[in-house]
């Protein structure tokens, strides 16, 4: 059995931990943690804290894999579409991803693989294109339709929390559909 664990690195973020499930059935997700927080450190602390509690949910030997969220690069001259900040934009983004990789790294997880964007939406195949829409609740809604246990797990979750850790849901899951889909 392979367990995936997933960070959505936003100031708002998210981990999750998801198995493959049984054949012919959807992914199963074991435990959503929500992570952020004002202050870089405060959110490190989140992260390795909600990390090191999703793996000692992992039984001994398995097999795991790790993901963290690589944003897409879609930007005009150093700016991401519509953000008049750019520079500032994009070192955050960097400092919130750069934590998150040293967390798994703390937590026992090794290195993660960097997921783009565009790879776990692909992967489920029927996912809404174009990220996040309006206030971006339809990544809860298809991480509640794909991925089994999530609804009850994201109720859990404060609402400003919950779409970012409906995404790390989705990320792990898809890592743990790709193990499925290669492997049968």
């Amino acid at each position: 059995m392979v367990f995936c664990v997933a960070v959505d690195p936003g100031r708002h973020g998210g981990v999750a931990l998801v198995t493959e499930g049984q054949p012919g059935k959807r992914p199963v997700l074991l435990g959503v943690r929500h992570i952020g927080g004002d202050r870089p450190a405060l959110w490190y602390r989140r992260a390795e804290r909600g990390l090191r509690e999703l793996v000692a949910l992992i039984e001994e030997g398995a097999e795991v894999r790790a993901y963290v969220e690589d944003p897409p690069k879609v930007s005009r001259r150093g700016t991401l579409k519509g953000d008049k900040r750019g520079q500032r934009t994009w070192a955050g983004i960097g400092r919130y991803q750069g934590m998150a990789i040293a967390a798994c790294v703390v937590a026992g997880l090794g290195e993660p693989v960097l997921l783009p964007v565009k790879a776990w939406t692909s992967a489920w195949g029927v996912m809404v294109p174009g990220g996040k829409r309006g206030d971006g609740t339809h990544r809860i809604r298809e991480a509640e339709l794909l991925v089994e246990g999530s609804r009850e797990a994201l109720d859990s979750i404060p609402v400003s929390y919950r779409v970012d850790a409906a995404e790390a849901v989705l990320m792990a899951g898809a890592g743990a559909l790709a193990r499925k889909l290669l492997t049968t």
